[in-house]
């Protein structure tokens, strides 16, 4: 009987660990939390990158499409934070 070994790719690792972390912010809006977050999805934006292009030729390609949203998505939510952050004291005003 063969036993099949499941791993969790890096990527999924680090997408739950944002998703988590944006959560959290969004009921507690803490700035230690708002900071991480950006910094975080630009630090494995950059990390996931970089093992993007040392290990191209030996991905597969959905392997190289799935980081390649990936690396989109975080650079984004990156933004996103930003921009809703920036946007909750004009909301509070009005």
């Amino acid at each position: 009987m063969e036993i099949i070994k499941k791993h969790i790719p890096l990527y999924c690792v680090f997408s739950w660990v944002l998703g988590a972390l944006t959560i959290y912010w969004l009921f507690n809006r803490y700035a230690y939390i708002f900071f991480g977050i950006i910094y975080l999805a630009l630090i494995f934006a950059v990390i996931m990158y970089a093992y993007l292009m040392v290990a191209w030729h030996r991905m597969a390609m959905d392997i190289r499409w799935d980081i390649g949203f990936c690396i989109a998505a975080w650079i984004f939510l990156a933004y996103a934070v930003i921009r809703a952050d920036g946007l909750i004291p004009l909301v509070l005003i009005q």
